[in-house]
C-alpha cells in the first residue's frame, strides 16, 4: 500500500515538471515564431502543442489520473517530435529521443514501453509519409534508435526495481 502511495508522489512530481516544460518549450516556440514573423508558415504544429499543452495541464488537476497524465505527457511530446520531424526531415532525427527520455523518467516499464512502441512506430510513419531520409541512411538511424530503446528499457527496468527494494526496506526499518 505504502508503495503504491509513495509511486504515485513520484509520478505527480514528474507530471508537475513536465507539464511545466511543456509550457515552457510551447511558449517559448510561439513567441520565436511570432517575433521571426513564420507564425503562419507553422501554425498547425504550434496549435496542437498549445492544445495538448492545455489538456495535459487539465488533467493534471484532476484526482486519479496521475499515471493517465504519464501516458498522455508521452503521448504529446512523441507527437510534437513527429511533427518536428515530418517538418525538418532527418536533420531532425534527434528529437525522437526526447519522448523516450521522458518515458524513462516515470520509471514505469509500462509508460516507456508505450512511449517506446508510439515512439518507433512514428519514426516509420514519418519515414513512409515524407521519405525524410534515403533508405541506406535511414536503417542505420533507426537501428541505433531501437537500441537506446531497447537499453533504456532495461535502465528503467532496474530503476524501477531499485526503487522499489529501496521503498522495502525503508518500510522494514519504519516497521
Amino acid at each position: 500500500m505504502n508503495e503504491n502511495i509513495l509511486i504515485t508522489n513520484h509520478v505527480k512530481k514528474v507530471n508537475k515538471v513536465f507539464v511545466i516544460s511543456f509550457w515552457g518549450y510551447s511558449l517559448s516556440i510561439f513567441l520565436a515564431l511570432l517575433l521571426t514573423g513564420q507564425l503562419a508558415f507553422n501554425a498547425l504544429p504550434q496549435v496542437v502543442t498549445l492544445v495538448l499543452a492545455l489538456i495535459a495541464t487539465v488533467l493534471l488537476f484532476m484526482k486519479d489520473f496521475e499515471i493517465k497524465v504519464g501516458y498522455f505527457v508521452v503521448f504529446a511530446f512523441t507527437l510534437v517530435a513527429m511533427l518536428a520531424l515530418a517538418a525538418n526531415g532527418g536533420r531532425a532525427f534527434l528529437i525522437v529521443f526526447l519522448p523516450l527520455c521522458i518515458a524513462a523518467a516515470y520509471t514505469l516499464k509500462r509508460i516507456y514501453l508505450f512511449g517506446g512502441i508510439l515512439t518507433s512506430l512514428g519514426v516509420i510513419l514519418v519515414q513512409l509519409l515524407k521519405n525524410m531520409m534515403a533508405q541506406p541512411d535511414f536503417i542505420p538511424h533507426f537501428v541505433i534508435l531501437e537500441v537506446v530503446v531497447v537499453i533504456l528499457f532495461f535502465l528503467t527496468k532496474w530503476g524501477s526495481e531499485m526503487i522499489n527494494t529501496a521503498l522495502t526496506a525503508r518500510m522494514q526499518v519504519v516497521l
